[in-house]
C-alpha cells in the first residue's frame, strides 16, 4: 500500500499546491466483502481515467460478475481488460463496463477466463506495483504479456497507450459483449478503413446487468475506433450461444456459457470481415512489435448513434499525442477541483478531502454528444435544449442528502441539467412522473421515496430554475400522489404493483416508505407554496405529518404496521432489528430521519433532553471503525444527517464533536478508506460538506448546519450566473484535532451566534470566521433554534378565524395561530374523526390544514373547532359550513345596505342567520401585515345595515339557491384605486406597471412618509398599500371566488387599467394558492362626470378598458348601463347588481346552466344599403330583445367614413338590431351606450341589458377633464 500512495503522489512537490495533485483514486476502489464486514462491500469506486461528469470512463475490470458494480476491486490481482464505461460506487450488480479492449500476445484467447486460472482466457496477472492513478489516468503492466497498458480520456472519448514486447503476435481485441453485471445482447462491427473501426453494443434488461436485469436499463453504446498500426491481421469471434440460453448474470458466470465463449477461438473467427452482427462478438487486430513499441488507440463514444460516436472523437482527439489527451484532462479535473480550495490540515487530510471532491464529479454525468444531441426516453433522438446539458446517473435515494446540495453550491448548472434531463425523460417517456434511481433513461425503480422531489425543492428555492418548471412541478406532483402516503397516512409498500423479485417496491417497509414519503410531501408542499399553489400546499403539508401514524407511544419509536394497518409484533431486538419495516437499516437509524419536522420528531420521542440522551447513546454505541453497525451506520445513507441534529435541540457542540469524529474515523487515505459505497457521490459529499463546516439537515429548507471544520480556510468559488458573490470562504481560527470546538463565530466581521447559515448568505459572498477551542462553548450558537422551548406563549387562534365564521365546503382550511414555542398543538373539529396534531414554531407560531366536508342542501349544522396545547384550550363556536366569497373594491362596493333604493324596508328584511358577514375594516401597510380587526357576525338588520349591499344581494342570492350557509368578507375602502391593491412584487416585475404606478410613488416624497392606518384620498391611491393590510392577511382562507367593483379612481386609465386588474386577478389567485380562482367584477356605472354633453365618450372608453379584463379565464363583467344615475357616481339601485354578480356565480362556478347571466353581447355588424345590422352572441338574448319602456332602442349612434356619429333610428329586429340615419349613406361603424352617461332600456327576456360596444378601432379622441 505504501509503495501505491508514493507512485500515486509522485512529482507532487512542485505541484503540491494544486488540488489534482492530492486525488487518489485508489480510494474506495474496493468491493471487498470480508473487510467491509457486510454484504454491500466498500467504496466500489473505479480507479481509470475519466473527466469531470464525462461519458466515458477508461478504466480497468478484474471482474464481470457477482455484485461489483463498478468492475474493478483493489484486492484482485488479474485484469479482464479495460473499459470505456463505468459507474461508481453502486451495488445492485452494476452495469455497463461495455467496450473492454485488451493488449495481449500469442494465440488467440475469446474467454476471459477465471481469476486465478489466468492460463485459461485473456486475463492477466499485474504487479501491484505498477499499477498508478491520477485524475485523467491509469497505468499497469501486464505481467501475462509484458505489456505496459496507459489511458487518459476526454469528456466523450478515451485514449489507450500499450507498450508491447517483442512479438511477431501482438494484438489488441475487444470483446464487444462485455458488460458489467451481464452481457451485450447484440453487437455489430465494421471495418470502416485500414485504421477505423465502427459499431454498437445493444445492452437490454435480457442481458442483466442493472438489477441482473430487474432495473430495466436498456441502452447501446455506439463506438467510433481508431488505432495507430494498420488493420492488416484482423478478424471478429462470435460465440455460438443458443437461442433458448437465459443472459442473466448468473447464466453468463457458468462454466457452460464462458466454455462457449472460449470455443468461439476455434470455430468461430471470421478473418477480415467487413462487418458482422451477432450475440457475442469480439474484434482482434494483429501486429508484429518491436521492443518498446507503443500502439495506440482512441475512441469516440456515444449513446446515439455512430455518426455522434465519430463527430465525439474528432471533436475531442484530433491526433495520436496521448500526452497531450492527459495533460488537457488534469487541466479540466484542477479547474473542477479548484471550485473549493483548502489550507490546513494534514497532508493525508487533504488527500481524502480532494479524492472525496472528486469523486462528487463523476456523476450525473453527461449523456449528450458534443453537439447536444442525446437518445431520449422515447427512443428518439434528440437535438437538446440551448445552455442545458443531457445528464444521467441519478442514485436519489442516496444523493439527495448531500452531493446535490453540494452541487447547488459549487456547481448549480448541473442541478439544473440534471432537473432539466429528468423532466424531459419523464415527459418522453409518458410516464408524468420522476424516477427514484435513473440510469440511461430507464425507470429502474432502484429503493425507495422520491427524492428527485426533494432536489428539485431544494433547487427551486436556491434558485435554481432553469428548465420547465411547470412540467417540473406536475411530475413531482403525480410522484407523491403516484408513491405518497396519501389520504391514508402511511405507506406499506411503495409500489405495489412492482413484482420483480429484486425490488423493494414491493417489499414491505412501512418505517421508511413512511418516513421518506412524508418528507418529500413536505417538499412538494414547500414547492407548492413558493410557486403560489395553496392547496396543494396545505394538502401536502398535512401529509408531511403522516409520520407520526407509524410512531408507536407504547413502545415510544416508529414501528411497523401490517397492511391490515395493526402493528407488527415487536421483536426481540427491538429497534435495532435489521430490516424491521425499514430498507437497509433499523428502526433505530430510519427512525431519525423527519428532517421536515424535527420539533414533532422530538415532541413523539420524548422531549429535548429525551432526545439528546438517545442520540449520545446511539453515538456511544458505535464502533470506532464506523463500518456497518446496528448504530450510527455511516456505511449508508439514511443516518447521514444524524450528526447534525444535535444543531437543531440547542446542543450544537455535539454535531461540532461527532462530525470531526466521523471525518476521521470514516475516511482515510487507502483502498478501504470508504466505510461503505460511495453511492455516485454521496459518501464523498458528505466528508466534502461537514469538512467545509456546514451541512444540511433537510433539503429543501436553504438552512444549512455549520459545523467544526476540518481544516483552517475552506474558500467555495460561487457561479455568477446563480449567485451574487465571487466566494464564500471559511475561516476556522486556531483549528486542530483538539481544538474541534465553536468558541465564537462573525459573518462578515459582525459576531454570529447562530449555528446554522442560509444558503442565501453564501451565495451572496463573504466570510464566515469560526474561532476553534479544546472545550465546547455550550453558548454558542444553543439558542438559535430553539425548537424545543417551553416559555410562557398565548394560545390563540389566527386574525380572522373567529366565532360565527364561515369555512368553505370541501376544500382544505387553514388553521393558524400562536402557541408557547415547541408546544404541540392538536386541532380538533367537531366534523373530524381525529385531531390533527402540529408543532409551534420558535417563533410560536403554528398552522395545520383540516380537511373540510362537503354539506348538503338545508345543512345548517353549527360546528365548532378546539386548539389545545396539553395545558389550554381555546374554542371556535357557531362555525358553519358552506360558500364563502370576498367582495373588494372601492366606494359603489362599499356602498351599504342604508343607503339603497328603499333602504328601510330592505333593511328590516335582512334578517339571514345563515348568511355570515365579515368587515375586515380598514388599514394600510407598506409592508405584508398578517392580522386585521374585522369581526364576523351573523347577517341581521343591525349588522347588515352598515355592510356592503353588493355583497349583501350577491350572498342572499346565493344562499337562497343553494340553501346552504353563506360567508361574504368585504376588504376595500371608497376612492381606492386598483394599484393599491397590487403587491409590489407584482408591479415591479411589469414593465409598464412599474412605469406607470409603482416608480412614481417610490420616487415621490409620499414614499418615505410613516404609514399609519389613517384614511386620505390621496392614500387610497398609492400601490400595494391596501393589499398588504387588508388581503394579504386574508390568503389563509380557502374561499370559493371574489366580486369586485372598482374603477372609479382609475378612470383616466385605459390599456394600463387593462393590465393592472389582471396582474391583480393572477396576484390574487398565486396569494389564495387557487390558479382559476373565479373573479366577477362591476363595469361601472354611467356618470356625467360633471360635463352635461352627451356626446363625450371618455368614461365609456374606460368602461371597453374594463371588458377587456374579461379576456382573462374564469373572469366575467356585470354590466350597469341599465341602473346608473346619470349625475350620481354612487348608483343607489344596488340590488340588480348583487342579482347578477350571484346568476354569474351560479351559472359559471356552480353549473346552474339554466341560470342566464350575462346579456346580450354584440358579434358583428352586417351592411345592407344605407342599414346597419346588429349581430349578438348566441345564446345571450334569451327571451328576446326588448325596451323596459316600450320605447325605440336609444343611444345607438352611426358613422361612415368620415368617422362622425349620428344619433341613430334603431328599430328590434327579431335578435337584431336594424340601425340608420339618413345622413350616413354607407355605414362602416355603430356604437351604443358608448358615452358618458347613457342610462339604458334594452335588454333580454331576463332583464339583462345590452352590453355596450363599439364596432370601430378608431383612435379614442383626446379625454376631456373636469
Amino acid at each position: 500500500m505504501a509503495s501505491l500512495l508514493l507512485t500515486t503522489l509522485s512529482g507532487a512537490g512542485q505541484l503540491s499546491r494544486q488540488a489534482v495533485t492530492y486525488v487518489n483514486p485508489f480510494i474506495g476502489a474496493s468491493t471487498n466483502v470480508d473487510k467491509a464486514g457486510a454484504s454491500h462491500g466498500l467504496g466500489k469506486t473505479f480507479p481509470g481515467a475519466t473527466t469531470p461528469y464525462g461519458m466515458v470512463q477508461v478504466s480497468p475490470n478484474t471482474i464481470t460478475g457477482g455484485d461489483n458494480g463498478s468492475g474493478y476491486s483493489y484486492e484482485h490481482t488479474s485484469i479482464e481488460g479495460f473499459a470505456f464505461t463505468q459507474l461508481s460506487g453502486i451495488g445492485w450488480y452494476g452495469d455497463l463496463g461495455n467496450f473492454l479492449v485488451m493488449p495481449s500476445t500469442g494465440p488467440l484467447k475469446t474467454s476471459a477466463g477465471r481469476a486465478g486460472h489466468e492460463e485459461e482466457g485473456y486475463r492477466s496477472a499485474f504487479a501491484k506495483q505498477t499499477e498508478a492513478a491520477s485524475p485523467g489516468y491509469y497505468k499497469v503492466t501486464l505481467g501475462k504479456y509484458r505489456v505496459t497498458a496507459e489511458m487518459t480520456a476526454a469528456p466523450h472519448s478515451g485514449m489507450m497507450r500499450f507498450t508491447f514486447p517483442a512479438n511477431n503476435r501482438s494484438r489488441i481485441q475487444i470483446d464487444l459483449a462485455r458488460r458489467v453485471g451481464g452481457t451485450s445482447t447484440e453487437q455489430y462491427v465494421r471495418v470502416v478503413d485500414d485504421h477505423t473501426i465502427e459499431g454498437w453494443m445493444k445492452c437490454t434488461p435480457d442481458g442483466g446487468g442493472w438489477g441482473n436485469g430487474e432495473g430495466l436499463a436498456d441502452y447501446t453504446v455506439y463506438f467510433y475506433a481508431q488505432f495507430s498500426k494498420p488493420l492488416k491481421q484482423y478478424g471478429v469471434w462470435s460465440a455460438a450461444i443458443p437461442d433458448n440460453w437465459k443472459r442473466k448474470r448468473e447464466d453468463i458466470e457458468s462454466r457452460r456459457y464462458q466454455q462457449r465463449i472460449a470455443e468461439a477461438a476455434i470455430n468461430g473467427v471470421t478473418k477480415q470481415p467487413r462487418e458482422q452482427q451477432g450475440k457475442h462478438l469480439g474484434f482482434y487486430t494483429e501486429f508484429a512489435t518491436a521492443p518498446n513499441e507503443q500502439v495506440l488507440m482512441k475512441t469516440g463514444i456515444s449513446f446515439t448513434d455512430v455518426a455522434h460516436a465519430k463527430m465525439n472523437l474528432e471533436a475531442e482527439i484530433t491526433g495520436w499525442d496521448f500526452d497531450k489527451v492527459h495533460a488537457n484532462a488534469r487541466t479540466l479535473w484542477n479547474q473542477a477541483l479548484n471550485k473549493i480550495k483548502i489550507d490546513g490540515g494534514t497532508e493525508e487530510e487533504k488527500t481524502v478531502f480532494y479524492t472525496a471532491l472528486y469523486h462528487t464529479m463523476i456523476d450525473p454525468r453527461i449523456v449528450s454528444d458534443v453537439d447536444g444531441a442525446f437518445t431520449g426516453g422515447d427512443g428518439k433522438l434528440h437535438n437538446g435544449t440551448a445552455g442545458q446539458t443531457r445528464r444521467t446517473v441519478f442514485s436519489g435515494w442516496d444523493v439527495f442528502r448531500s452531493q446535490m446540495p453540494l452541487q447547488t453550491i459549487i456547481n448549480p448548472s448541473v442541478v439544473n441539467d440534471l432537473l432539466g434531463s429528468l423532466t424531459d425523460l419523464a415527459g418522453e417517456t409518458g410516464k408524468q412522473y420522476f424516477e427514484r434511481w435513473e440510469l440511461l433513461n430507464a425507470y429502474s425503480g432502484c429503493m425507495i421515496g422520491n427524492p428527485a422531489v426533494s432536489v428539485l425543492a431544494d433547487a427551486y428555492a436556491k434558485g435554481i430554475r432553469g428548465y420547465d418548471l411547470a412540467k417540473a412541478y406536475t411530475y413531482a406532483r403525480n410522484t407523491c400522489e403516484r408513491f405518497g402516503n396519501g389520504d391514508k397516512g402511511w405507506t406499506y409498500t411503495c409500489e405495489p404493483i412492482d413484482r420483480r423479485r429484486n425490488s423493494y417496491g414491493n417489499s414491505p417497509f412501512p418505517i421508511s416508505n413512511t418516513l421518506e414519503n412524508a418528507y418529500s410531501e413536505w417538499c412538494l408542499s414547500q414547492l407548492a407554496a413558493a410557486m403560489g399553489k395553496k392547496e396543494d400546499e396545505k394538502t401536502f403539508a398535512q401529509r408531511a405529518l403522516s409520520y407520526q401514524n407509524i410512531f408507536d407511544k407504547t413502545q415510544k419509536w416508529f414501528r411497523p404496521k401490517k397492511e391490515d394497518g395493526s402493528w407488527e409484533e415487536w421483536p426481540k431486538e427491538g429497534r435495532l432489528k435489521h430490516f424491521y419495516g425499514t430498507v437497509e437499516s433499523n428502526p433505530y437509524q430510519q427512525g431519525w430521519f423527519v428532517p421536515h419536522d424535527v420539533p414533532g420528531m422530538v415532541k413523539l420521542m420524548g422531549g429535548r433532553d429525551s432526545v439528546i440522551t438517545d442520540l449520545l447513546h446511539f453515538f456511544n454505541h458505535t464502533p470506532a471503525s464506523l463500518l456497518w453497525n446496528d448504530y450510527y451506520n455511516h456505511a449508508n445513507e439514511p443516518v447521514h444527517h444524524v450528526p447534525f441534529l444535535f444543531n437543531r435541540l440547542g446542543a450544537p457542540w455535539l454535531t461540532q464533536e461527532w462530525s470531526r469524529r466521523i471525518c476521521a474515523r470514516a475516511y482515510h487515505n487507502k483502498v478501504e478508506g470508504l466505510v461503505g459505497n460511495e453511492d455516485v457521490g454521496q459518501m464523498s459529499a458528505w466528508y466534502v460538506l461537514a469538512a467545509s463546516g456546514i451541512h444540511p439537515v433537510c433539503p429543501g429548507d436553504t438552512r444549512y448546519e455549520i459545523t467544526s471544520p476540518v481544516f483552517s480556510k475552506i474558500v467555495l468559488q460561487l457561479d455568477p450566473q446563480y449567485a451574487k458573490g465571487n466566494s464564500f470562504t471559511v475561516i476556522a481560527k486556531n483549528n486542530s484535532a483538539k481544538n474541534v470546538y465553536i468558541q465564537r463565530a462573525w459573518l462578515n466581521g459582525k459576531p454570529w451566534d447562530k449555528c446554522f447559515i442560509d444558503h442565501a448568505a453564501i451565495a451572496s459572498g463573504g466570510v464566515l470566521e469560526l474561532e476553534m477551542g479544546p472545550a465546547p462553548n455550550k453558548s454558542w450558537g444553543a439558542q438559535a433554534d430553539a425548537l424545543v422551548r417551553t416559555d410562557a406563549g398565548s394560545l390563540q387562534f389566527g386574525s380572522g378565524l373567529q366565532d360565527s365564521m364561515v369555512v368553505q365546503q370541501n376544500r382544505p382550511l387553514t388553521i393558524w395561530g400562536t402557541a408557547p414555542a415547541g408546544s404541540e398543538v392538536a386541532i380538533r373539529a367537531d366534523w373530524m374523526p381525529a385531531p390533527v396534531t402540529v408543532m409551534a414554531n420558535a417563533d410560536g407560531q403554528f398552522s395545520g390544514i383540516v380537511a373540510v366536508p362537503a354539506v348538503q342542501s338545508g345543512d345548517y349544522t353549527s360546528h365548532s373547532i378546539e386548539i389545545s396545547d396539553g395545558l389550554s384550550a381555546v374554542t371556535l363556536n357557531n362555525v358553519l359550513i358552506g360558500e364563502l366569497w370576498l367582495c373588494s373594491g372601492q366606494s359603489n362596493m362599499q356602498f351599504s345596505l342604508k343607503e339603497v333604493v328603499d333602504a328601510a324596508n330592505e333593511v328590516a328584511a335582512a334578517n339571514h342567520p345563515n348568511i355570515r358577514l365579515l368587515n375586515v375594516g380598514l388599514n394600510f401597510s407598506a409592508t405584508p401585515v398578517e392580522s386585521f380587526s374585522g369581526k364576523w357576525v351573523s347577517c341581521r338588520s343591525a349588522t347588515a345595515k352598515d355592510f356592503s349591499a353588493v355583497g349583501y344581494y350577491f350572498g342572499r342570492g346565493l344562499q337562497q339557491t343553494l340553501n346552504v350557509p353563506v360567508g361574504i368578507i368585504f376588504s376595500g375602502i371608497g376612492a381606492s384605486a386598483a394599484q393599491a391593491y397590487v403587491p409590489q412584487p407584482v408591479l415591479a416585475a411589469d414593465t409598464m406597471l412599474n412605469r406607470v404606478y409603482l416608480q412614481p410613488y417610490l420616487n415621490s416624497a409620499k414614499s418615505k412618509e410613516p404609514i399609519d392606518g389613517g384614511f386620505s384620498f390621496e392614500k387610497v391611491t398609492r400601490p400595494f398599500l391596501l393589499y398588504n393590510a387588508i388581503i394579504h392577511p386574508l390568503r389563509h382562507f380557502s374561499i370559493r371566488g371574489v366580486c369586485w367593483y372598482q374603477g372609479e379612481a382609475n378612470r383616466k386609465e385605459r390599456e394600463s387599467y387593462t393590465r393592472l386588474t389582471q396582474a391583480l386577478i393572477t396576484s390574487w389567485r398565486k396569494a389564495f394558492g387557487q390558479n382559476d380562482l373565479p373573479f366577477y367584477y362591476v363595469q361601472v356605472a354611467p356618470y356625467w362626470l360633471e360635463m352635461d354633453n352627451p356626446t363625450l365618450a371618455d368614461y365609456a372608453f374606460f368602461r371597453e378598458a374594463q371588458e377587456k379584463v374579461s379576456t382573462l379565464a374564469n373572469t366575467a363583467m356585470i354590466t350597469t348601463v341599465d341602473v346608473g344615475e346619470a349625475k350620481d357616481l354612487h348608483p343607489h339601485n344596488k340590488k340588480p347588481i348583487g342579482i347578477r354578480l350571484a346568476n354569474t356565480a351560479l351559472n359559471r362556478t356552480y353549473g346552474q346552466l339554466n341560470v342566464v347571466w350575462r346579456g346580450p353581447q354584440y358579434q358583428h355588424l352586417e351592411v345592407s344599403g344605407k342599414k346597419a345590422i346588429i349581430h349578438f352572441e348566441p345564446g345571450t338574448t334569451t327571451g328576446g330583445l326588448h325596451t323596459t319602456d316600450g320605447g325605440a332602442p336609444r343611444f345607438f349612434t352611426i358613422a361612415g367614413a368620415d368617422q362622425q356619429f349620428y344619433p341613430a333610428n334603431a328599430v328590434i329586429d327579431g335578435d337584431k338590431i336594424i340601425v340608420s340615419n339618413n345622413k350616413v349613406k354607407k355605414p362602416v361603424a355603430v356604437r351604443y351606450a358608448f358615452t358618458n352617461y347613457a342610462v339604458t332600456t334594452l335588454c333580454n327576456g331576463e332583464g339583462w341589458p345590452v352590453i355596450p360596444f363599439r364596432t370601430d378601432d378608431w383612435v379614442e379622441p383626446t379625454p376631456k377633464t373636469n
